[in-house]
């Protein structure tokens, strides 16, 4: 699909295309107020959640941690299964949205957030052993969804 190549300019065109993507939801998110993002505080029942457009900021720092992993193994590999598992991530993660039906659907949430950290902790030991400094940056993806997940139980 993309031909991203190891070198400075591939970094730079995954950088852009995933950013590019990840702005351009939190821009539908925040133009058409979707679940109140923008008029509305989080949710009472979720006290430890941050405000909308600081989880929206986080989520883009995440991406933007999933795209330079992802051109950390194009660097180190060339295993196709091994290159596929990061998009899979991101495709995942950008597509919440949709999946948790603007944020209201609870079951589906919990399903994604749930899949988000199992698929996350999963890269964050594949990848180990190729790049540590990629391993790190997917840890704080499975690290963010875990307290996203306990923030919006009910457990608190």
């Amino acid at each position: 699909m993309f031909n991203i190549k190891p070198n400075r300019r591939g970094l730079i065109q995954l950088l852009v295309i995933s950013l590019g993507i990840t702005t351009l939801i939190n821009g539908i998110l925040f133009t058409f107020n979707i679940n109140q993002s923008v008029t509305q505080p989080i949710k009472p029942e979720y006290p430890l959640l941050p405000s909308s457009w600081m989880i929206g900021l986080i989520w883009t720092v995440l991406i933007g941690f999933m795209a330079y992993t992802q051109w950390l193994l194009i660097k180190k590999t060339r295993d196709r299964a091994l290159l596929s598992i990061v998009p899979i991530l991101f495709l995942n993660c950008v597509l919440y949205p949709l999946y948790s039906q603007g944020f209201t659907n609870d079951f589906n949430q919990l399903i994604g957030n749930l899949f988000t950290i199992t698929y996350a902790a999963f890269i964050t030991g594949r990848i180990r052993s190729i790049t540590k400094f990629g391993s790190n940056l997917m840890l704080m993806v499975t690290l963010w969804a875990l307290f996203a997940t306990f923030a919006t139980s009910k457990l608190i």
